[in-house]
């Protein structure tokens, strides 16, 4: 209880303490407003603010923002301020502190649906630090980011979604409040920078009949996009979850070299966030995306160089694997035909796990020697346009074959072994063969793994995309690591992630880009 008198005297505010609270308790136009005295932003002191009384706003001095003294409404800014009920009996005024934990998640829940609109990093920071500290679900948040992101993307599922699957496994194998933040907060990050501004897209219509996965998969091969999304709906308003329609989905992804692989590391990822967030709501934004982008995924198989991919997939397919483990590696100087041929031999006699291993084996070393002079190349044909995504996409795909393979049914195997052969074999091309294991052996796994996820906790990237391929590529050699156990696999993938990390990565490339825009088109100018 303040006394209205001693409010007058002090000109109109007061601070009162409350424990860890500040509460400003002010008169304006004639009425009386609390509200918390640290400013949302940064924590300068309202006390210190500018009061208009007319407008019942108060303007805080560091950074301008301006709040609305009866609703904390941010008018100006970003972060809306809490609010105190006020209520005045004879002389006094009485200030209503009591928690509402349930209104409390909801106003925050609300300011950082606000802020991921805006895509405010700061403000979502301190939005899900709020969840954190209210005891709710800080997985809330990322709940909300996909299901605002999805319906916006019109090519459907991005880096961003793939990459929040990794930021949540992170968090969930963090224990401190802020390793753990950093992961949610970067999550959403990314996907609102692939929302921003974008206009939301009519979700699909469920079709007349039931969910048909053979169906589906037609409806994809033709890129028909309607028709995809509207059986995905139909089986969602069914029951069906993401892990249901799963299968069929990397089916489809599979059925192409879908956007270099791309298309298979989305599926697979959406199913690790789905099972992560487990909400069907979000299960539903997910599978609708990844329908939509397995229908305009580009199909690097119809591209001269990969010809022969379709066929070889479908040889494979068409003979039983063998089972005796291969203890060979992929010959060095294949090219994508003589990757292919390698792996056709082996397939009638050894199991497709210790395929896997050797082309894994073969994706880990090509990323070792990559020729750091192709990423820096000015003057090549775009066909040459190569940097070190090319060659961790092979990487952080066959971890997607094997998790798509293990989850979901060996009948993957000849079409996931053939794009990775593909990988391998056009990788080839662009090594630099003086590049030395030993030279990039991390000795201590353990500590360069700690030494890793602390950079990937304070990347310093601007953009999202870049801390997302040092995420995705990091935890797809951990996991492709540890499968294989100690060894030489491990220890190529350890090597090649260390040269990764320890080496430039181009983010633009203006030379490149204006000489082969004049090369193109100068050809209408002759």
């Amino acid at each position: 209880m303040i006394d209205r008198g001693e409010l007058a005297r002090k000109g109109g505010r007061l601070v009162v303490r409350e424990g860890p609270r500040r509460v400003l308790v002010l008169e304006a136009g004639g009425r009386v407003f609390a509200l918390d005295d640290r400013c949302p932003h940064q924590g300068y002191p309202l006390s210190q603010g500018a009061v208009d009384g007319r407008a019942c706003a108060l303007t805080c001095d560091w950074h301008n923002w301006v709040f609305d003294l009866a609703t904390g409404k941010c008018l100006a800014g970003g972060d809306n301020v809490r609010t105190y009920p006020v209520r005045e009996e004879g002389g006094s005024v009485r200030i209503d502190l009591t928690e509402d934990p349930a209104a409390l998640r909801a106003a925050a829940m609300e300011d950082l649906g606000e802020a991921f609109g805006k895509r405010g990093y700061g403000r979502m920071a301190r939005g899900v630090a709020r969840l954190a500290l209210l005891g709710a679900d800080p997985l809330d948040a990322v709940r909300m980011a996909v299901l605002r992101s999805c319906g916006r993307l019109e090519r459907g599922t991005t880096h961003a979604h793939a990459a929040a699957a990794d930021w949540v496994a992170l968090f969930l194998g963090s224990e401190g409040l802020e390793d753990r933040l950093i992961c949610l907060v970067e999550a959403l990050d990314h996907m609102a920078l692939d929302a921003l501004r974008r206009p939301e897209r009519p979700s699909p219509k469920p079709g007349p009949g039931p969910w048909d996965a053979e169906a589906f998969l037609a409806a994809v091969e033709a890129r028909d996009g309607e028709a995809a999304g509207s059986l995905v709906a139909a089986g969602l308003a069914g029951g069906m979850r993401y892990g249901d329609a799963a299968p069929v989905l990397a089916r489809a992804a599979l059925a192409h070299y879908n956007d270099f692989g791309h298309g298979l590391i989305y599926v697979v990822k959406s199913g690790q966030l789905a099972a992560a967030l487990d909400d069907p709501a979000v299960d539903g934004a997910l599978a609708a995306a990844a329908a939509r982008s397995l229908c305009l995924a580009t199909r690097e198989d119809l591209l001269p160089g990969f010809g022969r991919l379709p066929g070889a997939a479908e040889d494979l397919g068409s003979r039983p694997p063998g089972g005796a483990p291969l203890a060979e590696d992929v010959p060095p100087g294949l090219g994508v035909d003589g990757a292919l041929d390698w792996l056709a031999g082996r397939w009638g006699d050894h199991d497709p796990a210790s395929l896997h291993l050797a082309l894994l084996r073969a994706a880990g070393l090509n990323m070792l020697r990559f020729d750091l002079a192709r990423q820096d190349a000015t003057d090549n044909p775009v066909s040459d346009n190569v940097d070190w995504l090319d060659f961790t996409h092979a990487v952080t795909f066959a971890n997607a074959v094997r998790r798509a393979c293990g989850e979901w049914g060996a009948g993957l195997w000849p079409a996931g072994l053939a794009q990775m052969a593909c990988f391998v074999g056009r990788n080839r091309a662009y090594l630099d063969e003086s590049v030395s294991l030993d030279d990039w052996d991390v000795g201590d796994v353990g500590s360069f793994r700690a030494r890793t996820r602390a950079r990937l906790l304070d990347h310093g990237e601007g953009l999202p995309i870049f801390s997302a391929h040092l995420l995705k590529t990091s935890l797809a050699v951990f996991e492709e690591a540890d499968r294989a156990g100690p060894g030489t696999t491990s220890r190529i993938l350890h090597a090649a992630l260390n040269r990764f990390l320890s080496s430039p990565l181009k983010r633009k490339r203006p030379r490149r880009t204006a000489h082969q825009a004049i090369a193109l088109v100068s050809r209408d100018f002759v």
